[in-house]
């Protein structure tokens, strides 16, 4: 049986790949921060960085993205933010005007239960940052800034999301969105 570190394509060759590449896009890291950011991706896991404002956790965040050509998705955590508003949410303006559509139309012999599998749709689904991250098939540094904010229940959350995002192919990569996020 595979694991997700197993399937894991390796973005660099060696800590002096590392180093060579990030100072190729501005960012020069010490050998420790190199070798950091080699271990972390030849195990395919995620990259812990903690520090006080200031030091470069966002600017190395780029850094790896910009040297490796992946995407960067930032989810910037606030107090109250919860799973759901970190996954998705739905687009309720949208959902009204369908529904006040579907009302109007129901004289004319329109579905209610059409219009309502219909709001609950890929189509009113506006995506947030963790579900962003989870669907791209291209590799991607997840950027979650300000984690001491959030409740633990909210990290956990994320490390689940986090250990999602290093396998090629997400057990966890919904069409549609989970029918209950808290449960993340």
């Amino acid at each position: 049986m595979s694991t997700a570190a197993d399937r894991h394509q390796a973005l660099f060759d060696s800590v002096e790949d590392v180093s060579e590449r990030l100072a190729a896009v501005g960012y020069l890291a010490s050998t420790a921060v190199a070798t950091t950011v080699f271990l972390a991706d030849r195990l395919g896991k995620p990259l812990l960085v903690e520090g006080p404002a200031g030091v470069g956790k966002t600017e190395l965040a780029r850094a790896v993205a910009d040297a490796t050509g992946s995407g960067l998705v930032r989810l910037q955590c606030y107090e109250g933010i919860d799973e759901s508003r970190a996954l998705y949410e739905w687009n309720h303006a949208k959902q009204l005007l369908r529904i006040t559509q579907a009302n109007a139309g129901a004289a004319s012999g329109e579905s209610w239960d059409a219009a309502r599998d219909d709001v609950f749709s890929e189509e009113f689904l506006l995506s947030r940052p963790l579900l962003t991250a989870i669907r791209r098939d291209e590799p991607t540094v997840l950027l979650i800034d300000e984690t001491a904010r959030p409740t633990s229940r909210w990290r956990a959350c994320c490390s689940r999301s986090s250990a999602t995002l290093r396998s090629p192919s997400p057990s966890w990569a919904p069409s549609s969105p989970p029918s209950d996020p808290s449960r993340c």
